[in-house]
């Protein structure tokens, strides 16, 4: 609960066995002041600017909208014109569709090659089992 932090809060004492060991070598005097730092900064409070509020403040203005201009399109090129062209067209989406098509089937062979990695793997797990379950048969023949 929030009474249970600041309680703990005010009635910190720090690591006294700690910092006492260590003054008590150096100079006893250290040790009081120590105390009197400590005992300063635990009733130290941080000085922060006041939030800024929720509202708006009626004073503040928005700036004015602009004119609207037009758009400063850049003119397309002859080559970039070119590109849209019927024809060129037709190559780029025979591109794609060969690119598609050779993506397509290189996953059918990694695929393909993946499910038979598997099929040996578990029929090699399949024959050690059986061949562990024969080992017991005959073992417990031999008894």
């Amino acid at each position: 609960s929030i009474e249970g932090i600041r309680s703990s809060m005010e009635h910190f004492q720090g690591r006294r066995e700690a910092a006492e060991d260590v003054y008590r070598e150096q100079d006893p005097d250290a040790l009081e002041d120590l105390q009197q730092r400590l005992a300063c900064y635990r009733y130290a409070r941080r000085i922060e600017p006041p939030a800024p509020p929720l509202a708006m403040d009626p004073l503040f203005e928005p700036a004015p909208p602009r004119a609207f201009s037009q758009l400063a399109i850049p003119r397309p090129s002859a080559s970039h014109l070119e590109s849209f062209l019927p024809q060129r067209r037709r190559v780029k989406l025979a591109e794609q569709a060969e690119t598609r098509r050779l993506r397509l089937e290189a996953a059918k062979v990694k695929r393909q090659i993946t499910l038979q990695e598997h099929n040996e793997k578990s029929s090699k797990e399949v024959d050690r089992y059986l061949q562990r379950m024969d080992r017991f048969e005959n073992y417990k023949r031999a008894l």
